[in-house]
């Protein structure tokens, strides 16, 4: 609710000029844009910590990772920590927003940092001006108040580790790079060695095997889309952990379902199907599964699995508002350790699944708690209780509590040996966590009576700004009466200039989406990257299993053919005209993905009326003899057919492309219901992907065929090419064209290089290419006495040379580059000028 508070904040002076203008897309860009993204999160951060006791602002592991950066790699510069890195994990601007904000709110007072960001939006065209509103409040730019901010961060964070005493471990995985890598949830199989969940900037997670002796690891099974409870399950040699599954048409109709993975056998089993379980936990005799259900009316079990077949045998449900999460199994395979939630306050129970009898183990508080795990009469946890994350035990008869490591960044996910005299747990480095190892000895532990607490409590001066800490105990109970929803399928919220994705293109109108998100409408006028435009109406209605759009656009066309006239010279034939169009069908887009592979499939089919007016033509050439000018004024009625289908394994942050992935497009058009023209296009084309030479290479293909029909009568009509030409040529009109794309993709360097406030340059990288086509057009119409006969081979080679960059200190990612291009053909050379991906 905070960002509604801040939106509508922002609707003052040249933003609310804005809003009237143009709506709000363009006011919450302009908004957005003129003050920085972690402002945003960080308020919003700041506002959950002052106003209750589990806002993120609390709890060390939000700050675990700009920690661990600023006291051992020294604190990066601004553009660095705003817009982060492919060298290094700099965790997102929300952790930034938290700490500047907070820092200045301390600093300055809350109404220096209220005037900073009104003075912002009400001149929001001036570039950089929430920097010199900075100034104007705190006699500082942003970057010196950053360096300030980090500087007392960094002073109170080494006073903090100062008073700590750290305990020595023996690190069990082996790191052979540098790179930032997780190795989290460590669990314990029969024969000793650990299994984790694996991820990293280099690395989709992966459920890997460490061998304790070697330190060397194996990856075991890639699973899909985690449902993350902070914890991996294993009994035996069988590994257990919850996955999502989407309903294929209905996304938001999301599952997560039991899955399995036996090290002996290497088998992967789902044992629930649209289930809603997270957590999962394996008994030690590997009979019962334990897990949390919550279905949709958002109520809370503890529900016992059968093993074998995946059916519940026992379902022990919370209390109204009460969650339960992160469940274990003691010994003796009956008892189970949960963490139980009441309205932001946490506690340790142990259920006895065959009685119901709960035990407390530890009382209601506001401590952070997590993973706890039930072993030789003791709970381990980890706990923020000192303000960084540790181990620490309770005595599950006398209660009494004591904290058994002192890490220096953070230690979770405890987990006793199999001979009870040692305790595996991950500790956080500035590299990722590692698994390390310490033993039991009791000896050492120290009583919770003794544990200072050495949190430097960064939000205390945002409780006494706000006063207002206890804001959810008093939220008033009341009673709303119920009437029935008008459907309404307009609701205008913006209307001027946006740009698609991708930036191949841009449109200027009026758009409107439904409450409900049923029916998207555009009207306005649509301007591509090689100078066409179309007046446009799009709409589309989304409430039905099929989507149903609607298009009708109106613009300008043209189209080149060659040939070769009755002499053998060849000749250039350039069409124009006016094109209005309307289609209508249905689409179905599925998303399939169940597994390591994001799959999607959509199928659509159009039927459309074109009406073709103002047709000139243009020759160019030498030749001389017959002219074959078949396209009229008339109106076309079309159908469209498509099929695409996407196979893609998940990627790292650092892959360029995926390393093992294939998409295929089927496209055809005709015309079977009459009109003045007929015509006919079918196109189908595959991308390929496959592993490069080194980590984050790789290789690709596009393959594709096209056929136009051409039949030299003079009510043909042609299609839109949808084949790519190799790089280099102008696309051209021929009855059967081939084409083949290689492709070699690979990082060159992570500068992390920034220039001013204007460019910060994240990642160089090159696509190395060769392109070859071939077309070719051999039509004969005996009825006109016409004939075209034309081909052409094409072949082109070069490189890509791009960069990510972030513009203006701009969070969004854009890519631009620079071709270069070498066609043999004419031994001539070019360079073009990219624009790629743009996204965040």
């Amino acid at each position: 609710y905070r960002h509604v508070v801040q939106y509508d904040r922002s609707r003052t002076g040249f933003t609310n000029l804005v809003y009237y203008i143009f709506g709000q897309n363009t006011q919450n860009a302009v908004a957005s844009g003129s003050v920085p993204s972690w402002f945003w999160e960080g308020d919003a951060v700041g506002i959950e910590t002052a106003m209750s006791k589990s806002g993120r602002g609390r709890i060390p592991e939000f700050s675990r990772e700009f920690r661990a950066n600023l006291l051992e790699k020294g604190p990066f510069n601004y553009s660095k920590q705003y817009l982060r890195s492919f060298k290094d994990y700099i965790p997102n601007h929300y952790v930034l927003g938290y700490h500047f904000n907070t820092y200045l709110r301390t600093k300055y007072g809350a109404e220096a940092v209220e005037h900073m960001i009104a003075r912002t939006w009400n001149v929001a065209f001036i570039p950089f001006w929430y920097s010199f509103s900075m100034r104007k409040a705190t006699g500082k730019k942003m970057p010196a108040n950053y360096r300030d901010m980090m500087a007392d961060l960094k002073e109170q964070w080494t006073a903090q580790l100062a008073k700590e005493t750290l305990t020595d471990f023996q690190t069990i995985n082996y790191r052979k790079k540098k790179v930032f890598t997780n190795y989290d949830y460590p669990q314990i199989l029969d024969d000793g060695n650990i299994v984790v969940l694996k991820s990293g900037l280099a690395d989709i997670p992966k459920i890997t095997l460490i061998d304790v002796e070697s330190g060397k690891e194996k990856t075991l099974f890639t699973p899909g889309p985690i449902n993350s409870a902070e914890m991996l399950s294993v009994s035996g040699s069988t590994i257990v952990w919850n996955e999502f599954e989407y309903d294929p048409r209905w996304l938001r109709n999301s599952y997560s379902v039991i899955k399995t993975y036996n090290v002996a056998t290497k088998q992967q089993n789902t044992y629930t199907s649209k289930s809603r379980y997270s957590a999962a936990a394996l008994s030690p005799d590997r009979s019962k599964i334990a897990t949390i259900e919550m279905p949709d009316d958002y109520s809370c079990s503890l529900v016992v699995l059968d093993a074998f077949n995946g059916k519940p045998l026992r379902k022990i449900s919370s209390e109204t508002n009460t969650f339960y999460s992160m469940p274990r199994w003691g010994e003796d395979n009956r008892q189970v350790v949960v963490m139980k939630t009441d309205n932001g306050v946490k506690s340790i129970e142990i259920i006895d699944t065959e009685t119901g009898i709960v035990e407390l183990v530890l009382p209601p508080g506001e401590e952070q708690i997590s993973n706890p795990v039930l072993s030789g009469g003791f709970v381990y946890y980890s706990s923020a209780y000192s303000g960084i994350d540790n181990i620490y035990a309770v005595n599950v008869a006398d209660k009494s509590r004591y904290r058994i490591t002192s890490s220096k960044y953070g230690a979770y996910s405890p987990v006793v040996g199999a001979d009870g005299s040692s305790i595996y747990y991950n500790e956080y480095t500035v590299a990722g966590t590692d698994v390390v190892k310490i033993d039991l000895n009791k000896s050492t532990w120290q009583p919770l009576a003794e544990v200072v607490d050495t949190d430097i409590h960064y939000y205390e001066p945002l409780i006494e700004q706000e006063n207002n800490s206890a804001i959810l105990d008093n939220v008033p109970d009341s009673i709303y009466q119920e009437t029935r929803y008008k459907k309404k399928f307009i609701n205008v919220h913006s209307w001027g200039p946006i740009f698609t994705g991708d930036l191949n293109s841009f449109e200027i109108g009026m758009f409107s989406r439904n409450v409900l998100s049923t029916t998207d409408l555009f009207f306005g006028y649509e301007f591509d990257n090689q100078g066409n435009g179309n007046g446009i109406l799009r709409l589309s209605y989304q409430g039905l299993y099929p989507i149903l759009d609607l298009t009708t656009t109106y613009g300008f066309r043209r189209a080149d053919i060659q040939y070769t006239d009755t002499t053998g010279a060849v000749l250039t034939d350039r069409r124009n005209w006016n094109e209005w169009v309307v289609k209508f069908g249905p689409r179905i887009p599925w998303k399939l993905t169940n597994s390591k592979y994001h799959r999607s499939m959509e199928i659509l089919n159009y039927v459309g009326f074109t009406n073709v007016s103002n047709y000139t033509s243009t020759r160019s050439g030498e030749g001389r003899g017959y002219s074959f000018n078949q396209l009229t004024n008339g109106n076309l009625y079309q159908n469209e057919f498509k099929i695409i289908l996407s196979n893609q394994l998940k990627r790292s942050k650092r892959d360029i492309y995926s390393r093992w992935g294939q998409l295929f497009i089927f496209e055809n058009f005709s015309t079977p219901y009459g009109g003045s023209f007929k015509g006919g296009l079918t196109a189908i084309r595959a991308q390929l992907y496959f592993p490069g030479f080194a980590r984050h290479h790789s290789i690709n293909f596009l393959a594709g065929y096209q056929h136009q029909q051409i039949t030299l009568d003079e009510n043909e009509y042609w299609f839109n090419n949808r084949m790519p030409f190799p790089r280099g040529y102008p696309a051209s009109v021929f009855e059967n064209f081939y084409t083949v794309r290689s492709n070699y993709a690979l990082p060159i360097l992570y500068p992390d290089l920034h220039i001013g406030p204007w460019l910060n340059i994240q990642r160089i990288k090159a696509e190395l290419f060769y392109d070859y086509g071939y077309g070719e057009l051999d039509v004969t119409n005996t009825d006109r006495n016409l004939q075209a006969k034309f081909d052409h081979l094409y072949g082109s080679t070069g490189i890509d040379l791009t960069f990510d960059i972030n513009v203006m200190r701009a969070l969004p990612l854009i890519e631009l580059g620079v071709r270069f291009v070498y066609i043999p053909e004419y031994e001539s050379t070019q360079f073009e000028f990219l624009v790629g991906s743009f996204g965040f």
